[in-house]
C-alpha cells in the first residue's frame, strides 16, 4: 500500500512522513509532493493507493487535484487535511468523492484510523476483483475451447454442440453473431512460429476486446477466427480491417487475408458459417488480387447447385487436352476453372487428373522416362501454389516442355535411332549388352526397337552385336597373343566355348587355326 502526502509546507508533509508509524496501518511507501502538479507527476510514475492533500497550494490546489484524481484515477482514495472548515470546501470534496475531510491540526490517531479503513476497503476490493478475474478467465477459456473444438472439427454432432452451449452458459440466440477469419502468411522465415502466432493472437485479442468486449479470438496454426457476439455495423468492420491491414501486416511482416461471414443469430449455425468461410478461401485462390472477401449468398448457392455438374462436364475435355497439349485449349480450361462455382479442391482434382492422363499418354508414346522427373517436380510445386494464375503458368510450362520433347522425338528418325544404337554397340561391345539395356538408354520399348532396327539395317540387333564382337575378336587373334578366354571376355562373351562356337560359325575356322594363318612377326 502506497500513500502520497501533498502540502506546500515541507515541514508538515516531511514531518508526517517521518514521524507517523505508517507501517502499523499497512503502508509500505510514503511519497511527498509540494502541490497538485507535482503530485500528478508522482501518480503517473508510481502506483499510489491513497492521496492525503492540503487544499491551499500554488499551481494546483487540493480541490483541483481531487477532481483530476476523480476523473482519471478512480481507484485512488483521497483524504483532505485543511485548516479551513468552510462548507464550500467540504461540498467540493464530497462532489469529487473525497473519502475523508480532516481539520488541522490533524489528530494522528484519527488520520491513521482513516488510512486503515481505506486500506482495508482497497484490499477487499482487490480480492473481489481477483476472484472475478479468475472466474471470468476460466469462463473465457471454457468458451474459447468450445469454439476451437468446432473450428477444428472436434465437435460436429448437433446434440454435442447443444450440450456444450449449455455447459458454457452460452445463449443459442443473440442479437447478431459474425465471424471474421484471418489467414496469415509471414513474409519472412519465422523460427519461433509458436511465439510469433501467440504474440499476434494477444495483440489481436487486446484490440478486439477494446472494441467489442463480447468477442473471442480463436487460433489454429496460421488461422485466426474472431467471433463477435453483438450488432456490428460496417464502420466497426472497417475499423477491424484497417487494423489488420495497417498494424498486423506491418508489425508482423505478413500478408493477411480476411474473410467476413454473414450475420447469424444461432450458434448452431456456426458449422455452416465455417463451411461458407472455407468456400471464401477458394474464391481467394481464384481471385488473389484482393485481401478481403465477404460472404455472398448468391455466389455460394450457385456453387452448391452447379459444382458437381460442372466438374463432371469438364472431365470429358481433359483427355483431349492431355493428347493435344494445345495452349488455347489450356486457356479455355483455366477460364472455366476461374468460375466461382468450383472449390480449390475441385480445381486441384481436375489438374491432377490432367497430369495423370498426360503421364498415360507419355507411356504410350515411349517418352515417360524423359518427362518423369519434370512431372514429379510439377506435382510437388502445385501443392504449394497460392493462386490460380500461378497454377496456370506451372501447367503451361509443363505442357510446353512435353510438346518440345515430342517434337524432338519426331525429328529423331528411324535411321538416326538405328545409327545411335550402332554407335553405342561399337563403343560398348565388351559390356553385358542386352535388349533391355539398349531399350532403357534409347527410351524406346524393346519391341519397337527390334522392329525398327531390323527394318532399317536388314539384320537383327543381336546379329549386329555378334558381328561387331567377331570383327574385334579377329583383330585380337591377329595382333595380340591374348588367350582365347581373355579375348572372349574383352569382346563381351563370358562363356569361352560359346565364343569358339560363334567365331567358327562366322569365320569357318577354329580360333587357333585362324590365328596360325598369319605369320608370327605380324603379331603386335
Amino acid at each position: 500500500m502506497n500513500i502520497l502526502l501533498v502540502d506546500d509546507e515541507e515541514d508538515i508533509s516531511v514531518g508526517l512522513r517521518d514521524t507517523v508509524d505508517w507501517h502499523s496501518v499497512g503502508v509500505d511507501k510514503v511519497f511527498v509532493a509540494e502541490n497538485g502538479i507535482q503530485a500528478l507527476d508522482i501518480i503517473n510514475l508510481h502506483p499510489i493507493d491513497i492521496v492525503i492533500t492540503d487544499i491551499k497550494m500554488p499551481g494546483m490546489d487540493g480541490i483541483a487535484l481531487c477532481k483530476k484524481i476523480y476523473d482519471d484515477f478512480k481507484s485512488i482514495r483521497t483524504i483532505i487535511i485543511s485548516g479551513f472548515s468552510n462548507f464550500a470546501f467540504a461540498r467540493s470534496a464530497l462532489e469529487y468523492c473525497v473519502n475523508n475531510y480532516l481539520l488541522k491540526p490533524v489528530d494522528i490517531n484519527e488520520l491513521l484510523l482513516s488510512v486503515k479503513t481505506l486500506s482495508t476497503q482497497i484490499t477487499l476490493l482487490r480480492e473481489d476483483t481477483l476472484k472475478h478475474s479468475i472466474v471470468t478467465h476460466n469462463y473465457y477459456e471454457l468458451v474459447e475451447k468450445f469454439f476451437f473444438d468446432i473450428i477444428t472439427g472436434n465437435i460436429t454432432e448437433h446434440g454435442t454442440i447443444l450440450e456444450h452451449l449449455e455447459k458454457c452458459n452460452l445463449s443459442l440466440s443473440a442479437s447478431d453473431y459474425r465471424v471474421i477469419h484471418l489467414k496469415i502468411f509471414p513474409l519472412v522465415s519465422t523460427v519461433f512460429k509458436d511465439a510469433y502466432y501467440n504474440d499476434l493472437k494477444n495483440d489481436l485479442g487486446h484490440f478486439i476486446k477494446q472494441c467489442q468486449p463480447k468477442s473471442y479470438v480463436i487460433q489454429s496454426n496460421n488461422e485466426f477466427f474472431i467471433i463477435l457476439n453483438a450488432q456490428i455495423d460496417q464502420t466497426a468492420i472497417d475499423t477491424y480491417l484497417a487494423y489488420c491491414e495497417k498494424y498486423i501486416s506491418t508489425q508482423y511482416a505478413c500478408i493477411c487475408y480476411t474473410y467476413i461471414s454473414r450475420l447469424f443469430n444461432n450458434l448452431v449455425e456456426l458449422r455452416a458459417v465455417l463451411e461458407e468461410l472455407r468456400w471464401l478461401q477458394n474464391v481467394s485462390f481464384i481471385k488473389p488480387d484482393l485481401l478481403t472477401y465477404t460472404y455472398d449468398s448468391v455466389l455460394y448457392n450457385s456453387y452448391l447447385n452447379m459444382n458437381a455438374a460442372l466438374y463432371k462436364e469438364q472431365l470429358s475435355s481433359l483427355s483431349q487436352l492431355s493428347k493435344s497439349l494445345n495452349m488455347n485449349e489450356l486457356d479455355i480450361l483455366f477460364n472455366y476453372l476461374s468460375k466461382d462455382a468450383l472449390t480449390k479442391q475441385d480445381i486441384f482434382k481436375l489438374i491432377f487428373t490432367l497430369l495423370d492422363l498426360i503421364a498415360q499418354n507419355a507411356i504410350e508414346e515411349n517418352i515417360y522416362n524423359a518427362i518423369y522427373i519434370h512431372l514429379s517436380k510439377t506435382k510437388n510445386i502445385i501443392e504449394n501454389t497460392q493462386n490460380i494464375f500461378q497454377l496456370h503458368c506451372i501447367i503451361k510450362n509443363l505442357m510446353l516442355y512435353i510438346s518440345r520433347l515430342k517434337q524432338e522425338c519426331k525429328l529423331d528418325t528411324k535411321a538416326t535411332l538405328v545409327y545411335n544404337v550402332k554407335r553405342y554397340i561399337d563403343s560398348n561391345y565388351g559390356l553385358d549388352i542386352n535388349m533391355n539395356r539398349i531399350s532403357e538408354i534409347t527410351n524406346r520399348s524393346s519391341n519397337y526397337l527390334s522392329r525398327i532396327f531390323s527394318e532399317v539395317s536388314g539384320e537383327t540387333l543381336i546379329e549386329y552385336l555378334n558381328k561387331v564382337r567377331i570383327e574385334k575378336s579377329k583383330e585380337l587373334l591377329i595382333h595380340t597373343d591374348d588367350t582365347l578366354y581373355g579375348i572372349a571376355k574383352n569382346v563381351g562373351y563370358n562363356d569361352e566355348r560359346y565364343f569358339i562356337k560363334i567365331l567358327k560359325k562366322h569365320i569357318g575356322d577354329t580360333p587357333t587355326t585362324y590365328r596360325n594363318k598369319f605369320p608370327r612377326h605380324e603379331i603386335k
